[in-house]
């Protein structure tokens, strides 16, 4: 089995080809830091990028670490996220890729305090969202040619994950700052903060590995099946750390979680999830 994993240096990448690797497969790593990657300048493909012939899965995990910095560097955002996509797309087609495997995300749904599964209504007014659905829109162009999988990730986290949801919350607590608490508009009591689901970066790292090797759904949801409040997340961070969790009541609502409806992953994905007490201890570990 010949994979191409496009962003392979990424959080998510370097574990998905280790267990690529580990499953036997004949990985082609391709990354913004080596030859034959996305340019990291411009976010687009350089001339000498390509998918080689024989490969039988196109996986693209490639993102702009300009998503917060915007519309300043939307350019790089788009080009990273759609642009670079769509050429990857292209690229596999051109060589008879039998599968592709594209990663947007959970962000790309309308807020709601639901859950949120894959025909949910989607957001077109955040420059992140719309960036991942004119990509997955431009390679489900390609079906006709290949087997294209839209995986939407909600809350990757684990060791040596920097700038994201857990990561942040373990520096506030770390440093004795309160975490601030969104209120739920349709729920008074609800003091809990936004509510996410997560999943390990193993568990997503083994989820794309066997969507390389098997047929999945047109679109699907990643994350585990447990949903956490900010003030579970931070209890137990707080917790493992032994001190204590701070918080601060904000006086705006949030516009809803973002809890993911996972009972299509359910029925490709049979293995047990990675729980939150235990990754938040495996990453802490990692960091001392």
């Amino acid at each position: 089995m010949n994979v191409t994993v496009i962003g392979s240096g990424g959080f998510l990448g370097t574990r998905l080809v280790c267990e690529l690797v580990e499953q036997g497969c004949n990985v082609n790593a391709v990354s913004s830091s080596g030859k034959g990657g996305i340019d990291p300048r411009t976010g687009l493909p350089g001339n000498d990028f390509a998918i080689p012939g024989g490969t039988d899965c196109a996986i693209y995990l490639a993102q702009s670490p300009f998503y917060r910095d915007l519309p300043r560097r939307a350019m790089h955002l788009l080009n990273v996220n759609c642009v670079s996509a769509a050429r990857a797309g292209a690229a596999a087609r051109m060589v008879g890729v039998k599968r592709f495997l594209y990663a947007s995300t959970g962000s790309v749904y309308e807020p709601s305090f639901s859950p949120l599964g894959e025909d949910s209504p989607l957001r077109r007014d955040e420059w992140y969202a719309l960036s991942k659905l004119h990509a997955e829109e431009i390679l489900a162009m390609y079906r006709s040619s290949m087997r294209v999988t839209i995986v939407r990730p909600f809350g990757i986290y684990g060791p040596g994950q920097r700038d994201k949801l857990v990561p942040s919350l373990i520096e506030r607590v770390r440093s004795g700052e309160p975490v601030r608490i969104d209120l739920n508009p349709n729920d008074s009591g609800d003091l809990d903060g936004l509510r996410v689901s997560l999943c390990h970066v193993c568990d997503a790292a083994r989820v794309f590995a066997r969507l390389a090797t098997t047929d999945g759904p047109d679109v699907l949801n990643l994350a585990g099946p447990a949903a956490l409040s900010v003030r579970q997340m931070v209890s137990e961070i707080a917790d493992v750390l032994d001190m204590e969790a701070k918080f601060e009541i904000a006086d705006t609502a949030r516009r809803g979680d973002l809890v993911a409806d996972t009972s299509r992953l359910e029925s490709v994905i049979d293995w047990r999830f990675v729980d939150f007490s235990t990754g938040i201890r495996e990453t802490l570990r990692a960091a001392t």
